[in-house]
Protein backbone atom coordinates (compact mmCIF):
# COMPACT_ATOMS: atom_id res chain seq x y z
CA UNK A 1 0.00 0.00 0.00
CA UNK A 2 2.76 2.44 0.95
CA UNK A 3 4.62 1.61 -2.25
CA UNK A 4 1.55 2.36 -4.36
CA UNK A 5 1.01 5.67 -2.59
CA UNK A 6 4.65 6.55 -3.12
CA UNK A 7 4.40 5.73 -6.83
CA UNK A 8 1.27 7.85 -7.17
CA UNK A 9 2.97 10.73 -5.35
CA UNK A 10 5.97 10.61 -7.68
CA UNK A 11 3.74 10.48 -10.74
CA UNK A 12 1.77 13.49 -9.48
CA UNK A 13 4.97 15.48 -8.93
CA UNK A 14 6.26 14.62 -12.38
CA UNK A 15 3.02 15.86 -13.95
CA UNK A 16 3.00 19.09 -11.93
CA UNK A 17 6.64 19.89 -12.68
CA UNK A 18 6.16 18.96 -16.32
CA UNK A 19 3.26 21.39 -16.63
CA UNK A 20 5.25 24.10 -14.87
CA UNK A 21 8.15 23.68 -17.31
CA UNK A 22 5.73 23.82 -20.25
CA UNK A 23 4.10 27.00 -18.94
CA UNK A 24 7.50 28.64 -18.40
CA UNK A 25 8.62 27.77 -21.95
CA UNK A 26 5.34 29.05 -23.36
CA UNK A 27 5.74 32.36 -21.49
CA UNK A 28 9.29 32.83 -22.83
CA UNK A 29 8.20 32.11 -26.42
CA UNK A 30 5.24 34.48 -26.10
CA UNK A 31 7.46 37.25 -24.73
CA UNK A 32 9.97 36.83 -27.56
CA UNK A 33 7.16 36.92 -30.12
CA UNK A 34 5.69 40.08 -28.64
CA UNK A 35 8.84 42.09 -27.94
CA UNK A 36 11.71 40.29 -29.64
CA UNK A 37 14.43 38.54 -27.70
CA UNK A 38 17.77 40.25 -28.13
CA UNK A 39 20.69 38.06 -29.09
CA UNK A 40 24.04 38.19 -27.36
CA UNK A 41 25.75 41.45 -28.35
CA UNK A 42 28.49 41.34 -30.96
CA UNK A 43 30.91 43.94 -32.28
CA UNK A 44 31.73 45.31 -35.71
CA UNK A 45 34.95 47.22 -36.38
CA UNK A 46 36.03 49.27 -39.38
CA UNK A 47 38.19 52.23 -40.42
CA UNK A 48 37.23 55.07 -42.71
CA UNK A 49 38.95 57.98 -44.38
CA UNK A 50 37.66 61.32 -43.10
CA UNK A 51 38.14 64.60 -44.95
CA UNK A 52 38.58 67.58 -42.60
CA UNK A 53 37.87 71.24 -43.31
CA UNK A 54 41.58 72.11 -42.88
CA UNK A 55 42.49 69.95 -45.88
CA UNK A 56 43.78 66.92 -43.95
CA UNK A 57 42.47 63.42 -44.51
CA UNK A 58 42.67 61.20 -41.46
CA UNK A 59 41.74 57.63 -40.59
CA UNK A 60 38.99 57.15 -38.01
CA UNK A 61 38.37 53.78 -36.38
CA UNK A 62 34.83 52.92 -35.37
CA UNK A 63 33.62 50.00 -33.28
CA UNK A 64 29.93 49.38 -32.62
CA UNK A 65 28.16 47.01 -30.26
CA UNK A 66 25.25 45.32 -31.99
CA UNK A 67 22.19 43.64 -30.56
CA UNK A 68 19.89 41.58 -32.72
CA UNK A 69 16.19 41.92 -32.00
CA UNK A 70 12.68 42.67 -33.16
CA UNK A 71 12.22 46.34 -34.05
CA UNK A 72 8.44 46.00 -34.06
CA UNK A 73 8.26 45.88 -37.85
CA UNK A 74 10.89 43.25 -38.59
CA UNK A 75 13.88 41.42 -37.17
CA UNK A 76 17.13 43.41 -37.24
CA UNK A 77 20.42 41.48 -36.96
CA UNK A 78 22.24 44.58 -35.69
CA UNK A 79 20.68 47.37 -33.67
CA UNK A 80 23.67 49.58 -32.79
CA UNK A 81 23.67 50.34 -29.07
CA UNK A 82 27.18 51.68 -28.45
CA UNK A 83 29.92 53.32 -30.50
CA UNK A 84 33.63 53.89 -29.97
CA UNK A 85 35.49 56.26 -32.29
CA UNK A 86 39.24 56.86 -32.22
CA UNK A 87 41.27 59.14 -34.47
CA UNK A 88 44.71 60.76 -34.47
CA UNK A 89 44.48 64.43 -35.49
CA UNK A 90 47.39 66.74 -36.36
CA UNK A 91 47.93 69.06 -33.42
CA UNK A 92 45.63 67.06 -31.15
CA UNK A 93 47.07 63.55 -30.97
CA UNK A 94 44.84 60.62 -30.10
CA UNK A 95 41.16 61.50 -29.69
CA UNK A 96 38.66 58.98 -28.32
CA UNK A 97 34.86 59.21 -28.17
CA UNK A 98 32.41 56.70 -26.67
CA UNK A 99 28.64 57.12 -26.48
CA UNK A 100 25.35 55.31 -27.19
CA UNK A 101 25.05 57.28 -30.42
CA UNK A 102 26.09 57.13 -34.08
CA UNK A 103 28.56 59.89 -35.13
CA UNK A 104 28.04 61.56 -38.52
CA UNK A 105 30.22 64.70 -38.26
CA UNK A 106 33.80 64.98 -36.99
CA UNK A 107 35.36 68.24 -38.11
CA UNK A 108 37.31 71.38 -37.25
CA UNK A 109 36.40 75.05 -37.20
CA UNK A 110 38.72 77.78 -35.94
CA UNK A 111 40.97 75.11 -34.44
CA UNK A 112 38.07 73.72 -32.42
CA UNK A 113 37.02 70.08 -32.86
CA UNK A 114 33.31 69.25 -33.08
CA UNK A 115 31.37 66.00 -33.28
CA UNK A 116 27.69 65.55 -34.12
CA UNK A 117 25.90 62.24 -33.58
CA UNK A 118 22.41 60.83 -33.98
CA UNK A 119 20.49 58.41 -31.75
CA UNK A 120 20.05 55.06 -33.55
CA UNK A 121 16.63 54.41 -31.95
CA UNK A 122 14.07 56.11 -29.73
CA UNK A 123 15.67 54.43 -26.72
CA UNK A 124 18.89 56.40 -27.20
CA UNK A 125 17.00 59.59 -28.09
CA UNK A 126 15.16 59.40 -24.77
CA UNK A 127 18.41 58.61 -22.96
CA UNK A 128 19.97 61.84 -24.29
CA UNK A 129 17.00 64.13 -23.83
CA UNK A 130 13.70 63.37 -25.53
CA UNK A 131 12.09 60.91 -27.91
CA UNK A 132 12.07 63.46 -30.76
CA UNK A 133 15.77 64.31 -30.40
CA UNK A 134 17.57 64.36 -33.79
CA UNK A 135 21.15 65.46 -33.08
CA UNK A 136 23.57 65.42 -30.15
CA UNK A 137 26.63 67.70 -30.39
CA UNK A 138 30.00 67.68 -28.63
CA UNK A 139 33.11 69.89 -28.60
CA UNK A 140 36.63 68.87 -27.58
CA UNK A 141 37.58 71.16 -24.68
CA UNK A 142 40.73 70.86 -22.57
CA UNK A 143 41.31 67.22 -23.42
CA UNK A 144 37.73 65.98 -23.00
CA UNK A 145 34.41 65.98 -24.84
CA UNK A 146 31.75 68.42 -23.63
CA UNK A 147 28.16 68.27 -24.78
CA UNK A 148 27.00 71.52 -26.40
CA UNK A 149 23.87 72.82 -28.08
CA UNK A 150 23.56 71.67 -31.67
CA UNK A 151 22.99 75.34 -32.61
CA UNK A 152 26.53 76.06 -31.39
CA UNK A 153 28.06 73.88 -34.11
CA UNK A 154 29.42 76.18 -36.85
CA UNK A 155 27.31 76.33 -40.00
CA UNK A 156 30.37 75.30 -42.04
CA UNK A 157 30.23 71.85 -40.41
CA UNK A 158 26.69 70.86 -41.30
CA UNK A 159 27.60 68.30 -43.97
CA UNK A 160 28.34 64.80 -42.57
CA UNK A 161 31.86 63.56 -43.27
CA UNK A 162 31.51 60.26 -41.38
CA UNK A 163 29.51 57.30 -42.67
CA UNK A 164 25.79 58.11 -42.45
CA UNK A 165 24.69 54.48 -42.45
CA UNK A 166 24.88 52.79 -39.07
CA UNK A 167 27.16 50.11 -40.54
CA UNK A 168 29.53 49.95 -43.53
CA UNK A 169 29.10 47.43 -46.36
CA UNK A 170 29.71 43.89 -45.16
CA UNK A 171 33.37 42.93 -45.17
CA UNK A 172 34.66 46.52 -45.09
CA UNK A 173 38.03 46.99 -43.44
CA UNK A 174 38.94 50.49 -44.63
CA UNK A 175 36.24 52.69 -46.17
CA UNK A 176 37.81 55.01 -48.75
CA UNK A 177 36.50 58.54 -49.36
CA UNK A 178 35.42 57.77 -52.92
CA UNK A 179 33.31 54.82 -51.81
CA UNK A 180 31.85 56.66 -48.82
CA UNK A 181 30.79 59.61 -50.95
CA UNK A 182 29.34 57.39 -53.70
CA UNK A 183 25.59 57.15 -54.47
CA UNK A 184 25.55 53.81 -52.64
CA UNK A 185 26.47 55.38 -49.28
CA UNK A 186 26.60 59.05 -48.21
CA UNK A 187 25.69 60.22 -51.70
CA UNK A 188 22.47 58.21 -51.64
CA UNK A 189 19.61 60.65 -52.26
CA UNK A 190 17.31 58.18 -50.55
CA UNK A 191 18.74 59.20 -47.19
CA UNK A 192 16.48 61.60 -45.29
CA UNK A 193 17.46 65.22 -45.84
CA UNK A 194 18.27 65.80 -42.18
CA UNK A 195 21.00 63.14 -42.46
CA UNK A 196 22.53 64.43 -45.68
CA UNK A 197 22.68 67.95 -44.19
CA UNK A 198 22.12 69.07 -40.60
CA UNK A 199 18.64 70.58 -40.52
CA UNK A 200 18.28 73.75 -38.38
CA UNK A 201 14.55 73.09 -38.01
CA UNK A 202 15.46 70.02 -35.95
CA UNK A 203 17.88 71.84 -33.64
Amino acid sequence: MNKKLSDLDCEYKRRVFGRARFLLLWMVISLCTATGCAEEPHYILWQEEVSLSDGHTVIATQKVRCEGGNTGAQYAPCITRENWLTVVLPGYGLIEWHENLHPIVLNLSNRMLYLVAIPPTMREATQYGSADLTYVAFRWDNGAWSRIRIADVPTSLRTPNLLIDLLPPKGTNVLKLAEKDSPALNGNLGHPGFLRQLDPSRF
